[in-house]
């Protein structure tokens, strides 16, 4: 059993070290119950993003969508009536 939780967290290590981080930059603040939902969000709408954080989650996207994702972002927080912080 301690080598599967071994060899699972080895797998996601390097499964997480494809992304480069200095290729996001930060657009918005989420509650984390909505984390998921943003990413899903942007996703549909062909934007790579990835969520971190604890009490709050930032939500990271590449410069050039910046803009498109806070358009994005604010039509449908207040659509779907959930706080976004920028």
């Amino acid at each position: 059993m301690t080598r599967f939780i071994l060899l699972l967290t080895a797998v996601i290590a390097c499964s997480c070290s494809h992304l480069d981080y200095n290729r996001f930059t930060p657009v918005a603040s989420v509650d984390p119950q909505k984390a998921d939902y943003v990413d899903a969000l942007l996703r549909r709408h062909g934007i790579h993003s990835f969520t971190e954080g604890s009490v709050v989650y930032g939500v990271f996207v590449a410069p050039e969508n910046r803009e498109r994702t806070l358009r994005i972002l604010r039509e449908d927080s207040q659509k779907e009536h959930y706080q976004v912080w920028y």
